[in-house]
């Protein structure tokens, strides 16, 4: 998708803070750490307002910078953490599984 979407649009891919080759920081394993990080960043490189596309954690934080007033369009794909009643248990009984199995 990137490469098509290169075509028409400047795109910069970010790798959070303990993710791939990113080092990790005191806070990057909770989402207010990543959200800090990730706001931090866009004021730095003064990239407030800009349209931003994100898939699972990264589309949660997309729409968290949308409520902090840092994006411009956003798209969020699978975004986590609208579960509710038989959606909870469910997620926690296959990610369990699925960590088990690792």
């Amino acid at each position: 998708m990137s490469p098509a979407l290169a075509q028409a649009r400047e795109v910069i891919i970010l790798e959070l803070p303990g993710h791939g080759q990113a080092p990790a920081q005191a806070d990057s394993g909770r989402f207010e750490g990543l959200a800090r990080s990730l706001d931090d960043w866009l004021i730095k490189e003064n990239f407030t307002g800009i349209d931003m596309v994100g898939i699972s954690l990264g589309a949660g934080l997309v729409l968290e910078m949308a409520r902090r007033g840092r994006a411009g369009s956003v798209v969020a794909l699978d975004p986590g953490g609208f579960w509710q009643g038989w959606e909870r248990t469910f997620f926690r009984t296959t990610i369990t599984a699925s960590i088990a199995l690792v």
